[in-house]
């Protein structure tokens, strides 16, 4: 934050959210950061470290694998080397939830694979694990857009705006809005 909002406890500048929602944040309270002692966080420390020492080790072993993939080795053979599990979904829509998205949005962003080729892509997800791809082939779509799927479309993307407009108003009914009126300007004049 700055001085002003930190220190002066003035409003913050304007905030602009989703929809066209404008907001401005004021501190009412400011605690300045501690060092907790070392007994109460070694065991926190600990398994960040392990985490972050097994995200590597995963990295490493991922990007070594990619290469043999990439290499032209074999996806079933370097998985039994290595006792992996193959997962394999055949072909995938844009919408498919059947693997994550980082994955799908991956699988859509590799080049189309020459014919009796495949296309190769590796990449650690969110939970560090690391996934190897292999694209086979690429079905474009029909371009066109039929009256039955457009109206699908359509409801999805209202529904969504109910859900998001839900939440905001959930959270507004949940929460204290002040509103400082000799700080708010007329927009409208």
């Amino acid at each position: 934050f700055s001085e002003d909002v930190l220190v002066k406890k003035l409003n913050s500048n304007l905030i602009e959210l989703v929809g066209g929602h404008i907001i401005a944040l004021r501190v009412l309270e400011h605690r300045t950061p501690d060092q907790k002692p070392l007994d109460e966080v070694k065991e926190d420390i600990k398994s960040l470290l392990a985490a972050r020492k097994a995200a590597e080790a995963t990295y490493q072993q991922g990007s070594e694998l990619f290469l043999k993939l990439k290499g032209g080795k074999n996806l079933e053979s370097i998985a039994a080397e290595n006792g992996l599990e193959i997962i394999s979904h055949g072909a995938l829509r844009r919408d498919d939830n059947r693997v994550p998205a980082t994955i799908s949005q991956k699988a859509f962003s590799m080049p189309k694979p020459s014919e009796g080729n495949t296309t190769v892509e590796g990449l650690t997800l969110a939970d560090g694990s690391f996934a190897l791809i292999e694209l086979f082939s690429v079905t474009p779509g029909s371009g066109e857009l039929n009256n039955e799927t457009y109206q699908q479309l359509s409801q999805r993307v209202n529904y969504g705006r109910r859900e998001i407009s839900a939440v905001i108003n959930a959270i507004q009914e949940d929460s204290e809005v002040v509103i400082f009126e000799d700080q708010v300007s007329d927009t409208d004049q």
